[in-house]
């Protein structure tokens, strides 16, 4: 809304300036996790995230700086963690080392690397996409409130479901190394394993989420005109949230084992291809509630399809196995 847009520009420009950084940071810590060293990609994010949570009050109250404070902040934070990472390469700590012939690009390793990271990369300009979308029909059928509303509950549902994503980004190297070592049984076994966990996290979440959604809520606000339509909204929008589970792990799935098509479909399904058509349609005829009831519906449709291709290619990792273990027999 007009309220809105010159804070969203402010900050916007700020945040555009420093995006190098966050780049950089996020593309290193997925290196760092590739060489095996998960704990210093974690603390890589640990001082990006503790930094901002420190600098945002001083920048923002101290400084008198608003949502600009915010921004520079967040800019802030990220470069430091850029120093941190760039000073790990350079220690000699790294197995790699970085000098500027390195850098020179390998076609045949950019489209393989493109090719397995194209579903990853649609999922974010999916949220990207469905955060227009969102925007827009919020603002039309409820007004600045009803963009606040989503605010909180997006918030909450990223805390409650990133760790499914930590499980699905765990999982991946691990699938993707026993099925390129023709160990089927054990890729079978680790997408499983995966499935259970995220599934087990999502119905926690939606657990916690729903019977105690008016204390979750009040971290973000004590307004009561902005509590109570957020407590009903909550309730509606993770009513399938344990569904997730499945959908996150069997785009991982093929995305772990190079098939290109398939994670980039699953990847788009839930946002792109049932959500936003769902979030233009049935608001025209329940409202505001027609918006936070297209998400649950979402999820099941999506789950629905998920599940078709993640147990045939289950199936397939057990014809294969079973496959491997005839031709042993064979051989003996």
């Amino acid at each position: 809304s007009e309220a809105i847009i010159p804070y969203a520009r402010e900050y916007l420009s700020i945040i555009l300036l420093g995006s190098a950084f966050f780049s950089f940071g996020m593309a290193m810590s997925h290196v760092i996790r590739a060489e095996g060293k998960p704990k210093i990609a974690m603390a890589a994010m640990l001082i990006s995230a503790v930094l901002n949570i420190i600098l945002d009050p001083i920048f923002i109250f101290t400084l008198n700086m608003g949502i600009r404070g915010a921004a520079l902040a967040t800019v802030l934070s990220q470069a430091i963690t850029s120093i941190y990472i760039l000073f790990y390469f350079t220690s000699g700590k790294s197995l790699l080392r970085i000098s500027l012939a390195s850098l020179i690009p390998e076609w045949t390793i950019l489209k393989e690397t493109v090719s397995v990271g194209l579903s990853a990369f649609s999922r974010q300009v999916a949220g990207s996409v469905l955060a227009v979308v969102m925007n827009n029909s919020l603002v039309f059928y409820g007004g600045d409130i009803a963009v606040a509303v989503y605010g909180i509950i997006n918030r909450l549902l990223m805390v409650f479901i990133m760790p499914m994503f930590g499980v699905n980004q765990g999982f991946l190297p691990i699938v993707g190394y026993n099925y390129g070592a023709k160990k089927m049984r054990r890729a079978r076994e680790s997408v499983k394993l995966a499935s259970a966990v995220t599934t087990l996290i999502a119905l926690f979440s939606a657990i916690i989420m729903f019977f105690f959604a008016r204390q979750l809520i009040s971290i973000f606000s004590d307004e009561i005109e902005l509590i109570e339509p957020t407590i009903s909204a909550l309730r509606i929008v993770i009513l399938a949230i344990p569904t997730i589970g499945i959908q996150v792990i069997a785009s991982g799935m093929f995305q772990a084992l190079g098939k290109a098509i398939p994670a980039l479909f699953l990847s788009l399904l839930r946002q792109i291809i049932i959500l936003i058509p769902l979030i233009l349609v049935i608001p025209r005829f329940l409202g505001i509630n027609g918006i936070w009831i297209s998400f649950p519906l979402a999820d099941l449709i999506a789950f629905a399809i998920s599940l078709v291709f993640y147990l045939r290619e289950l199936n397939t990792f057990r014809s294969s196995e079973l496959s491997a273990e005839v031709g042993t027999t064979d051989v003996a």
